[in-house]
Parts: C-alpha cells; structure tokens; sequence
C-alpha cells in the first residue's frame, strides 16, 4: 500500500517563472472538488472521486488567476515540492526524493 498525502504546494508554474505564491491544498477542478493528493510515484488522486493520473500530467489553475489548466514543468514542480518538504521531518525524506525521482 502506498503512503499518500494532501498535495500543499505554491503553483508551481509560478514557482518556475521566480513568482511567489501562496502554498495551498490543491483541489480536483469542476464539480467534484475533491482534496488532492500525491504518492510516493508522483501519482497524484482525487480523495473524493478517485481520479488518478501523474502529476507530470496535471493542469493546474494557478490561485493568483495568472494562468488557467497550465501544464507545469519537472523543474517547476520539484521546486515546489521541495519548498513543502522543507516543513517535513527526516523520517519523511526519503519518501519526497521517491517523489522527485518519479517527476520525469
């Protein structure tokens, strides 16, 4: 079983084009509004409906309203996932590298 957790990163379009923006739990787009979360494959699913797909293929819609179903970079969103792993402890590490190495 894999280990999963709520997706709270800055937009990471944003974060790659050097802007600062809030971190956010993201949401699932629509009507559904389902909390994201992410796994330790870059898989990322929909806590409500169960939707899944990589992250590498996630739109995103940035909350500053500076881009709308944006794809976001491997750089971009390892810079935002490793801002978030700043806040995490040593036993969680190894789990966000996991993260990162499935990025590409």
């Amino acid at each position: 079983m894999s280990y999963k957790i709520d997706l709270y990163i800055a937009c990471p379009i944003c974060v790659s084009s050097g802007r600062n923006t809030i971190r956010q739990y993201w949401t699932h787009h629509g009507a559904c509004g389902g909390i994201l979360c992410i796994d330790e494959n870059a898989i990322i699913e929909c806590r409500k409906c169960h939707k899944k797909a990589h992250i590498k293929d996630m739109r995103f819609i940035c909350p500053d309203d500076l881009h709308h179903f944006g794809k976001a970079s491997s750089a971009g969103l390892a810079e935002a996932l490793s801002c978030s792993a700043q806040m995490v402890n040593a036993s969680v590490m190894s789990w966000f590298i996991s993260v990162i190495k499935h990025l590409d």
